[in-house]
């Protein structure tokens, strides 16, 4: 027989088994009572304690893990994200912990560390909970997460696969913010901007729009980055990111070659960020900004203040150095260039500067003429820079050094290499100079004419001044070998091509020698002959010493005793050869003794007495400038046009010719003037007063009154075009002729930005675009208009045209940066009322109601009288009663609302009567609802009517038929509204059976 257990073995049982249920029912009611505490006062250290006692007192309970993970989880909304983690770690664990609860714990164990920038360790998290609860919702979550975490991580062949993966298994996280900007840092980091530029603009957040304008920057477009930066510093003005967004500016700034801009930039950020850590690379900038405008002594002292302030370790050093070299240089310092450039070699020897550095002390050897140092320094740079950008500059200095120390062979290899690789850049044409000066040091004049003869037919044209230099290197070849004719072609050449040259005054004295040459020797021998006059007499009693005499005060700039002499002369030799050389001496000397009548009758004589003088050129010349000095223009232009028509090749009927034409033109006979100064460009396109002649000949159509569009059209250069294609396009936009006004603006921009006409060229530019509907363009031009010239007058009307249009593209964010970048920057202009209200209507657009309501408040403040204050006050009412569900806040404002003068009182009353309603004043609605009706005029619109039909039915749902029908009579006796009149009709009649029934029952 079985026995069975023993009473008091089953009596112990029974005890343990009671002892677990109670334990069981104890936990249970203390952890009830940490829920209710929980939901009654929020995340707290009390609610923390409540939990922590449940899994303390109860360790082993069913009820301990959720205890854990819920103490943890008060921690976490906390902010405590240490003992946070530590409560998670010990969840999985712990007794009667569900898989979903440990994988919760693990979810949030990884939001801690990623928190906490614990990044490698919320991977591994994130990416536990992926793996071994994919069968659960927390999957997703773990996946969005671990998304975000490899972004940190920059890595991105994992981060795609991961949100790929997410993005197709739940295709609404593609919408989500947190993916777009993890997905737009990914293409930006593979440099895919403009996949980037379009997730990062469907995400409204700080980072979010920094990243976006850094887009616009990399892609070149820095004024419309410089407008995204500005606008995120008054969407976030506490950002952290501020320091970031203010250097990215000025980076913007310079970057597009506006240094003055980009100076004041740089001066924000250390003003506003002194101990940034950007603030050491702004001062550099600066410096930089400093050294490109030429100003080399506060160059310096920015680069040691700033070499001072840096850490030994910081990479700063390095370009610091290397600028203080470049300065040092600049002012002509090269033992402290040198010094400088070996500091960057010695400290930075794979720096990315050091390449720069030595080719700097490379040249300066050069320069010093220390060729075997130049040429050791030159073999180092080939073995440490081999590929390097400035190889090939060094080539050549190498090369040079190799010419001066006669190693000519190796000259020649590597010009000839050189030759062969850069032909037609500078360093090509340089190569071509020195090895065609190498044969010509070595006076090997048939290989220089021999290789030109080749390479004429290679040489393509160029405004190179190292092509005129080789060019008279060849000139000088043939003219030494006897070929005249050919020398004589290639001076011209260096003279037409290269008039500015320093190569031009030889080639010409070339030219001269190479047509004397040729039997041209009148000048040469006649000039031969007056120089040895003076040379051969001295002084004396004679009239010849006396010439002689006269010649040697005069080059003293002794005139009165040269003309003294002169006078004696020509006194007592009237029939002397030197008769003609001794007038006109004499009047050099009333000349320069500002005898100017005198000097004038003086050479006179000289053209009368003397046809044949071979002077006489000059004699004119002299004659005409004197006579234009002294106004006398008409006497002036014959004379000059004598000159030109006696002796057109002469060296001064150029000149001569230019200031005929000028005579005209200050005699204000501009159509004379005009074909005088054509004739002269005809006549010397290549001139030496080329420029003066073409403004000259704009000059005249300005003054002439004609319309000049077609001149302009013709002769963009023209010094008045920008001006006449303001005038034109400003009559175009005046008559509305859209189009026309925006090419003649456009013009304007292109060709002219410096004009003055430029920057309101630019506003209109956008302005004609936008009135022919083309507004992107038009969003485009304005965007620069107000960052390229943010101190001008139209500046706030751009930007609220920029917040149109982007209004009107739907672009609501965009839109309300642009109108509080209006308001805030430019808080004087009496656009800015309107672009803070217009703020407002973009956060309505966006459904932001809390950023709307404090746009409103911020307009109430500053601008408490201005017209659109009622607008914004019943705006602010609406949406807190139909939006954010505070109607205490709402009717607050629609009393507000009721006092101001123009009030709609149908419209407020109406809506006052909603608020009360919804806030149980029955009694005070029916009252606002129909004072509502009785407001003059109410009837005729629509809250009259809504107003009766919103207390109709009221009184009906509160059981008042009677009332209520009394109400919708009197809307049916209203023929104004139709429509209404027949559904109130309708109610009656329901009415009224009800009613009828209700009695009938009694």
């Amino acid at each position: 027989m079985r026995k069975g257990i023993p009473k008091t073995v089953l009596a112990g049982m029974l005890l343990v088994v009671a002892a677990a249920a109670a334990a069981q029912e104890n936990a249970g009611e203390l952890i009830d009572q940490a829920d209710r505490l929980l939901q009654k006062e929020g995340a707290s250290p009390a609610t923390v304690d409540a939990y922590r006692a449940v899994f303390q007192r109860y360790g082993d309970s069913e009820h301990a893990a959720r205890a854990r993970y819920m103490a943890a989880e008060c921690l976490y909304q906390l902010g405590d994200l240490a003992p946070a983690r530590d409560g998670y770690r010990h969840v999985r664990g712990a007794s009667g912990a569900t898989p979903v609860l440990a994988a919760c714990a693990e979810l949030r164990q990884g939001q801690c560390d990623f928190a906490a920038g614990e990044f490698e360790a919320a991977r591994k998290h994130f990416r536990t909970v992926v793996d071994d609860f994919d069968d659960t919702y927390l999957a997703r979550d773990a996946r969005f997460a671990l998304a975000q975490t490899l972004v940190a991580l920059n890595d991105w062949e994992t981060f795609r696969e991961v949100a790929d993966e997410l993005t197709e298994r739940w295709p609404g996280y593609a919408e989500r913010p947190e993916i777009r900007f993890a997905y737009g840092v990914y293409h930006w980091e593979l440099g895919g901007l403009a996949e980037a530029k379009e997730h990062f603009r469907h995400v409204e957040s700080e980072r979010a729009r920094f990243y976006y304008a850094r887009c616009l920057a990399a892609e070149g477009q820095h004024l419309q980055a410089v407008q995204q930066f500005r606008q995120l510093l008054v969407r976030y003005p506490r950002t952290p990111l501020a320091e970031d967004v203010r250097f990215a500016i000025a980076e913007s700034f310079l970057h597009s070659g506006q240094r003055g801009l980009a100076s004041k930039a740089f001066q924000e950020l250390l003003r506003k960020h002194p101990d940034g850590t950007h603030a050491r690379a702004a001062r550099f900038k600066l410096a930089t900004i400093q050294y490109r405008e030429e100003d080399y002594t506060r160059t310096l002292e920015s680069l040691d203040a700033l070499a001072n302030d840096l850490p030994a370790e910081d990479s700063l050093h390095e370009k610091v150095a290397m600028l203080r070299g470049l300065t040092h240089f600049k002012l002509g310092r090269e033992s402290e260039a040198d010094q400088a450039f070996s500091l960057v070699l010695q400290r930075f020897p794979e720096g990315r500067a050091s390449s720069a550095a030595l080719f700097r002390m490379i040249h300066n050897y050069a320069r010093r003429e220390n060729w075997n140092q130049s040429r050791g320094m030159s073999l180092m740079f080939a073995d440490r820079y081999a590929g390097d950008p400035l190889a090939g500059r060094v080539q050549l200095l190498h090369a040079l050094a190799c010419l001066e120390l006669g190693e000519m062979v190796e000259a020649r290899q590597h010009l000839g290499k050189l030759l062969d690789q850069h032909s037609g850049t500078d360093l090509g044409e340089k190569a071509l100079f020195l090895l065609t000066w190498s044969y010509h040091r070595e006076h090997d004049l048939s290989r220089i004419v021999t290789n030109y003869r080749h390479l004429a037919r290679k040489l393509l044209p160029t405004p190179n001044p190292w092509r005129a230099r080789t060019y008279y290197l060849i000139a000088e070849s043939y003219f030494q070998l006897g070929l005249y004719q050919d020398a004589a072609d290639l001076y011209r050449l260096v003279l037409n091509d290269y008039p500015f040259s320093d190569a031009a005054p030889y080639a010409l004295q070339g030219m001269t020698a190479s047509y004397s040459h040729l039997g041209d020797d009148q000048r040469a021998a006649l000039e031969q002959e007056r120089y040895l006059l003076v040379i051969s007499n001295e002084a004396g009693d004679n009239p010849a010493n006396a010439l002689a005499a006269a010649g040697m005060y005069y080059n003293r700039k002794e005139y009165k005793k040269a003309l003294e002499l002169f006078e004696s002369f020509l006194a007592a030799m009237p029939e002397a050869p030197e008769h003609a050389e001794a007038l006109y001496q004499s009047g050099e000397c009333l000349y320069s003794l500002q005898y100017y009548d005198d000097a004038v009758r003086r050479w006179e004589r000289v053209l009368g007495e003397h046809p044949d003088y071979a002077s006489t050129p000059e004699v004119l010349f002299k004659l005409a400038d004197t006579l234009f000095g002294l106004q006398r223009y008409g006497e002036a232009h014959a004379r000059f046009t004598e000159l030109v028509e006696r002796f057109p090749e002469h060296r001064f009927a150029e000149e001569a010719l230019f200031n005929a034409a000028n005579c005209l033109y200050n005699r204000k006979d501009y159509d004379s003037a005009v074909r005088a100064f054509e004739r002269y460009t005809a006549a010397y396109p290549e001139g030496l007063r080329l420029a003066d002649a073409e403004q000259a000949i704009h000059a005249c159509f300005l003054r002439s009154g004609r319309d000049l569009l077609e001149y302009v059209e013709q002769n963009p250069d023209a010094v008045f075009a920008a001006e006449v294609l303001w005038q034109k396009g400003s009559e175009a936009f005046a008559a509305q002729r859209w189009q026309e006004a925006a090419d003649h603006f456009e013009t304007i921009t292109l060709r002219y930005p410096d004009s003055e006409s430029a920057p309101d060229a630019l506003y209109y530019l956008a302005e004609s675009r936008f009135s022919l509907g083309l507004h992107g363009p038009s969003l485009a031009a304005f965007q620069n208009y107000a960052a390229t010239y943010p101190d001008r007058e139209l500046v706030p009307a751009a930007l609220l045209k920029s917040g149109h249009i982007l209004y009107l593209q739907e672009n609501y964010a965009e839109a309300a940066g642009n109108f509080l970048v209006l308001s805030d920057q430019y808080p004087g202009s009496d656009l800015a009322p309107l672009g803070l209200y217009n703020a407002g209507l973009g956060f309505r657009k966006l459904e932001q109601w809390q950023s709307f309501l404090g746009n409103g408040e911020e307009f109430l403040r500053r601008f408490a009288g201005h017209e659109r204050r009622l607008e914004v006050l019943m705006q602010m009412a609406e949406v807190h009663q139909n939006e954010t569900g505070q109607p205490e806040e709402a009717l607050a404002l629609w009393d507000q609302v009721l006092a101001e003068p123009g009030a709609p009182a149908d419209q407020v009353q109406y809506q006052r009567g909603e608020c009360l309603l919804k806030l149980g004043r029955a009694d005070e609605a029916e009252t606002a609802l129909r004072l509502a009706a009785a407001a003059p005029g109410a009837m005729d619109g629509d809250f009259g009517v809504a107003a009766l039909a919103r207390l109709a039915s009221h009184l009906e749902e509160g059981g008042r038929l009677a009332d209520a029908r009394e109400v919708y009579r009197q809307i049916a006796g209203e023929a104004g509204n139709q429509e209404w009149a027949a559904l109130a009709a309708e109610r009656v009649q329901a009415l009224n059976a009800e009613l009828q029934a209700a009695d009938g029952h009694e």
